[in-house]
């Protein structure tokens, strides 16, 4: 057989060496029958595989042990026969054929298991990223919703653009000057350990608080501390829990209201 077949080839095979082995129901062997009767090309395969095992039989007979022939001719008290050697050495054989066929039993059934369960983790690893899709789109549809009836309710809609000192990153924040309500939502990079990303508001030249966002600000819109006066909004990268005035080095993400 070829080193490499294809996944239909593996198949036949596979029924082909269950049929050798007798692992087949009376249906599935009489199917086997039928096609290897019908196509010479899969009777030529039969024949390779069971020229193949034939040759392993070979290679892998033990020889009979030394004085063996002696002993069982001493013991039965009859002349040697011209084939009294003959009639163990085939009972090696045939012990050998065995342990053969049932390594080669084996051997199939840890491939099919194998095949099976990467089969399974292919499974796993596509529901992962369903499930995975279904929830950004699930978080999108709410983001929708909520910034639709922000914009609706007269919210502002201000976008916040990486720094020059950034690695990168954009944000959104609405807020309304009215009620001085005020919703975050962004794609920032992730946060190194110890740290935590912080909203500011700027109001004539002075920062305001507007609270710590969460560990992953990654595409959920959060609702913010309330912001009376406001001429733009930036976040910084400060320690876990906030600070009390913004590290203006760390700064990530800005904009301005128009």
């Amino acid at each position: 057989m070829s080193a490499e077949a294809s996944p239909a080839d593996a198949d036949l095979d596979s029924q082909i060496e269950a049929y050798m082995l007798d692992q087949l129901s009376a249906a599935d062997r009489l199917q086997v029958e039928r096609a290897l009767a019908a196509d010479p090309a899969l009777q030529q395969r039969k024949e390779e595989l069971e020229h193949s095992l034939e040759l392993i039989a070979f290679a892998g007979a033990v020889a009979p042990p030394v004085g063996l022939r002696e002993r069982v001719l001493a013991r039965v008290g009859a002349p040697e026969p011209v084939r009294s050697v003959v009639i163990p050495m085939w009972g090696v054989w045939a012990a050998a054929s065995l342990l053969l066929l049932a390594a080669v039993g084996i051997y199939l059934t840890t491939t099919r298991i194998a095949r099976v369960e990467a089969e399974l983790a292919a499974v796993r690893e596509s529901n992962e990223r369903l499930t995975q899709h279904v929830n950004q789109t699930s978080i999108a549809a709410t983001n929708l919703k909520t910034e639709f009836r922000l914009t609706s309710a007269g919210y502002r809609r201000i976008e916040l653009t990486a720094t020059p000192t950034s690695p990168g990153g954009s944000a959104v924040v609405f807020w309304s000057a009215d009620e001085g309500e005020t919703y975050f939502v962004g794609q920032l990079p992730p946060v190194p350990a110890g740290k935590q990303y912080q909203l500011w508001a700027l109001h004539n030249g002075q920062p305001i608080d507007a609270g710590v966002l969460g560990v992953i600000p990654n595409g959920i819109l959060e609702p913010m501390q309330k912001i009376p006066k406001a001429d733009a909004f930036a976040v910084t990268l400060e320690p876990m829990g906030g600070s009390r005035s913004p590290t203006a080095s760390a700064m990530m993400v800005m904009g301005t209201i128009d």
